[in-house]
């Protein structure tokens, strides 16, 4: 859950969060019993992936964390 959460994706949407090993064996088991979970988890993931790995996005990420970096080092 912890890592879920860091990285913005919602229990139930992109992601399915088993917070024990019976909670995700169960939501695994889901996924491959219900089509329709799957499907919809699937279609978020993959918008979720496009979203947060869009190279302009990326490259903006980097610019900004660079321009962090050098101004740190010119103090």
């Amino acid at each position: 859950e912890p890592i879920a959460r860091q990285l913005g994706a919602e229990d139930g949407r992109a992601v399915l969060v088993g917070r024990t090993p019976a909670e995700f064996a169960d939501k695994v088991v889901a996924l491959h019993e219900d089509e329709q979970l799957w499907t919809a988890v699937r279609e978020a993931g993959l918008a979720f992936v496009r979203t947060w790995n869009d190279p302009g996005r990326l490259r903006s990420d980097l610019a900004s964390i660079m321009k962090g970096i050098l101004s740190e080092a010119r103090r």
